[in-house]
Order: structure tokens, then C-alpha cells, then sequence
């Protein structure tokens, strides 16, 4: 990640999302923008501390570096609502997502290439078809480089299925990862 100095904005998701860092500073010359988008469901609770050592990684050396927000994970995963709602910040950003998982709280259609939708109103989401069904949406929606973080071991088949999109990079931490470890795979 050499060369990301500026952090756009943090968005938590849950069942609901919310902006818990906005940058107040222009982004100075030659720097690479970034927007961050963090799984903050229940799930999240078991491997929280492990999410903070991802984040940390993430925001070191940028206008963030030392940003800390104590939030209690809670409720599902609405990584698409998190996306439409924030659809405004996507511009001129690379786009970083942590998570432990996948969306499971969206059903119905998204499209994923001008006239072309994906249906996910009754898909299971633990299927392939939703998995690969978001994953194409992600790209589609998001026009720009994605960095998919899968935090713990929950997130393997969506990270596999993130990488196998284009312009996506994808990185898995294990529970087990050293802060070191964590940090030698984001930078």
C-alpha cells in the first residue's frame, strides 16, 4: 500500500453504516486517495482485535494514522447498502474492504453491466451464485481498484471469489497473524 497518505473517509457496516472518519484535509500532490469500509456485524466481535491490528495497517502513515473508534459490532453484514449509500465517495478512490465474511442482508436485483442484473432475491448467501452474484456487483458499482481484506478464517470464499474479479486485489488474515504478518501484507 506505498503511497496511500490520504484516507478519504471510514465507513462502518452493520445492519445500518455510518461515516466514523471523514477527512478535513485536501489531499496533497501526488498522493493516492483511499476509502475504507468496515465490517463492524457480529460476527466481527470474535476477530475484533484482529480487525484493529487490519486497520491500524491500513491507516498507518496517512492522515488517519492513529485514528481509534470503540464501536461494538452488532447485527448483519449490509455490505451493499454500505455501498449504495456511500456511492458519492467513490470517486478518484482506491477502495479498501475488511470483513469476515460476505453481505447477507440484501435481497433483490443489481446490476452488474449496463443492462444486465444479477437477482439475488432468493439466493441463498451462502451460495456461489450470491457470492459471485455480489462480488461482480462490488466491481461493477465500484469502477475502481478494490483491495478485499477477508479478516479470519469466515472469509475465505468471498475473498477466492473477489479474486477472481478484475482490478480487485485480495489479502487473507489468518487468526493466528502477527501484527507483522498483518502489516507485511497490506504495505
Amino acid at each position: 500500500m506505498s503511497g496511500h497518505e490520504h484516507v478519504a473517509a471510514i465507513v462502518v457496516f452493520n445492519d445500518n453504516n455510518y461515516k466514523v472518519f471523514e477527512s478535513t484535509i485536501p489531499i496533497p500532490k501526488g498522493a493516492k486517495s483511499i476509502l475504507i469500509l468496515v465490517d463492524l456485524s457480529g460476527s466481527m466481535y470474535k476477530v475484533q482485535t484482529l480487525l484493529r491490528g487490519v486497520l491500524g495497517a491500513v491507516i498507518a502513515g496517512t492522515n488517519a494514522e492513529g485514528f481509534v473508534a470503540e464501536l461494538e459490532p452488532q447485527g448483519g453484514t449490509a455490505m451493499i447498502q454500505a455501498f449504495l449509500d456511500n456511492a458519492t465517495l467513490f470517486k478518484d478512490v482506491e477502495v479498501w474492504i475488511l470483513t469476515d465474511g460476505y453481505e447477507n442482508r440484501f435481497r433483490g436485483k443489481l446490476p452488474v453491466a449496463g443492462d444486465t442484473f444479477i437477482d439475488l432475491t432468493t439466493a441463498d448467501y451462502n451460495s456461489d451464485e450470491y457470492l459471485m452474484g455480489v462480488s461482480n456487483w462490488l466491481t461493477y458499482v465500484c469502477g475502481c481498484k478494490i483491495f478485499y481484506v477477508g479478516v479470519g478464517s469466515a472469509a475465505k470464499r468471498m475473498t477466492e471469489m473477489m479474486s477472481a474479479q478484475k482490478n480487485v486485489h485480495t489479502g487473507q488474515i489468518a487468526e493466528t497473524s502477527s501484527q507483522r504478518e498483518i502489516t507485511g501484507m497490506v504495505w
